[in-house]
Parts: structure tokens; C-alpha cells; sequence
């Protein structure tokens, strides 16, 4: 356990925040459904990539100061 504690941590620091919060879940589920380590790479780091690709998009949009985007859930 604090192996994985020290590995969350790490990633906490590099930043990779979608990555920790999919390897918990990864871990869990290894009994279930067995993956290769480079499968469980791959999962995580599209994770990471998607997670980082929407966080641009919304920054993009807040910037932008969209009208729609502010009133969208008015409509």
C-alpha cells in the first residue's frame, strides 16, 4: 500500500491527475478483467490525453467568453 500511495503521489506532482485517478480503478479491476502492462499504459495515458484536451477546450471556451456557453443551461 504505500508503494501505491507513493506512486499516486508522484503523479499527483508530474501532473498527471487523470492518470492517478485511473490507476486506482485499474488496480481494482485487474482481477476481473486482466490487462498487459502496455495495455494498461495506453489506457491510462488516453485518459490522461482526453482529460487534458477537454480541460484546453473549456479554458479555450471561458476565454472566448461564449454567450451560448453562459447561457446554456438557462435554455
Amino acid at each position: 500500500m504505500a508503494n501505491y500511495q507513493a506512486l499516486y503521489t508522484n503523479l499527483r506532482q508530474l501532473k498527471l491527475d487523470r492518470f492517478a485517478e485511473h490507476l486506482g480503478y485499474l488496480l481494482d479491476h485487474q482481477d476481473e478483467a486482466p490487462k498487459s502492462l502496455s495495455d494498461a499504459l495506453f489506457e491510462l495515458t488516453t485518459a490522461e490525453l482526453k482529460y487534458r484536451e477537454q480541460k484546453k477546450i473549456n479554458l479555450r471556451i471561458k476565454l472566448a467568453r461564449f454567450l451560448y456557453e453562459k447561457y446554456r443551461y438557462i435554455l
